[in-house]
């Protein structure tokens, strides 16, 4: 049935007359193409964002994502100790000069820097995995659309880490409804973006949880922020310097966190559309490296080295044939006979 199929797609299309070229028909026949072929995880127009130059920012290979992660949480963490080191050790803190760009409270400091341009770039690869998300197959219900809001509050943060638009927001609306005298404004803010962010939180989760690694950095990043709330809503005393930097630093290390998330995912659905093939887990390349070593680690078993049941005869029982006179004299003639060479003459 099939050879039959393609007899007469052949006949017809060298049979029908030719077609114009226009953009329209070779639009159509494209889809053609694609609805005869076999139906894939992704739509026959995802290739067409593969186009753009920004996808070729993502990390493919295993080596170049490692080295983005291991930037991304080197960064957070060494600003971390450098804040800590700014407040407890007495050389850096008395230096007001110098400490000040260090420590991550200050608005004007290079945590504050890197978190609104962390948040920024979030929202771009949150748009990259919006692109490639919404032309997969298996998506009945829509979920794709959770990452366009993802990316909204995203440059929202970056926004807030500069300009504080909860206690604006809060001011503004105190101003609207009046002063309350159990919580002001900023604080129901906060009470609504604490809610909502657990529930966007919880569908993030169940979005990354088929990619292991980007849902581990995401349960971080979720572990961070909510220390940080906990802290700001005194649920959780902070009794210690170390515990002080830990919660001031707990917002960074979050969003630093949620960018690698982001990341891990965009390059696994990166691959999944160009078709790449999968690259082994740690625990199946810890395993493999495991039964090599058991390879190696195992003994020879071999009867060379074993002493054999057989008896060896012994040197004194070998009978040694002498050659026969006849055919040693009959040797000699031969050599007589034959002609001198050149090099004896």
């Amino acid at each position: 049935r099939t050879t039959d199929r393609r007899r007469r797609v052949l006949y017809q299309t060298h049979v029908a007359p030719p077609a114009r070229s226009t953009p329209r028909a070779r639009q159509e026949a494209e889809e053609r193409r694609a609805a005869r072929g076999p139906a894939g995880a992704f739509g026959s127009r995802v290739s067409r964002h593969l186009r753009a130059r920004w996808f070729s920012l993502v990390p493919v290979s295993r080596l170049s994502i490692s080295l983005v992660v291991a930037v991304l949480l080197g960064v957070p963490i060494t600003l971390t100790v450098l804040h800590h080191l700014a407040i407890t050790w007495p050389t850096l803190a008395y230096a007001e000069a110098i400490a000040r760009p260090l420590r991550i409270d200050r608005p004007d400091s290079f945590a504050q820097w890197w978190l609104a341009m962390v948040l920024a770039v979030s929202a771009g690869a949150t748009e990259l995995i919006y692109l490639l998300r919404r032309h997969r197959r298996d998506d009945f219900r829509g979920h794709y659309q959770l990452w366009r809001l993802t990316q909204v509050i995203l440059v929202l943060a970056s926004v807030h880490c500069v300009v504080g638009l909860v206690s604006w927001m809060g001011a503004l609306l105190d101003l609207a409804v009046g002063d309350r005298a159990v919580l002001s404004g900023a604080n129901w803010i906060r009470i609504g973006l604490d809610v909502g962010g657990t529930i966007l939180a919880m569908r993030l989760a169940v979005e990354l949880y088929r990619c292991r690694p980007a849902f581990a950095a995401m349960l971080f990043a979720a572990v961070f922020l909510a220390t940080s709330e906990a802290a700001s809503w005194q649920v959780m005393t902070v009794d210690s310097v170390t515990k002080s930097t830990l919660v001031i630093a707990a917002p960074l290390l979050g969003c630093s966190c949620f960018f690698v998330s982001a990341t891990i995912y965009l390059r696994s659905l990166f691959r999944q559309v160009r078709g790449l093939s999968a690259e082994p887990t740690l625990r199946e390349r810890f395993a493999h490296w495991m039964e090599a070593r058991k390879e190696q680690e195992e003994e020879i078993d071999s009867d060379f080295f074993n002493e054999s049941e057989a008896v060896r005869p012994s040197a004194a029982n070998l009978q040694v044939r002498s050659q026969p006179a006849n055919v040693a004299s009959d040797a000699d003639d031969e050599y007589e006979d034959e002609p001198p060479s050149k090099a004896e003459k």
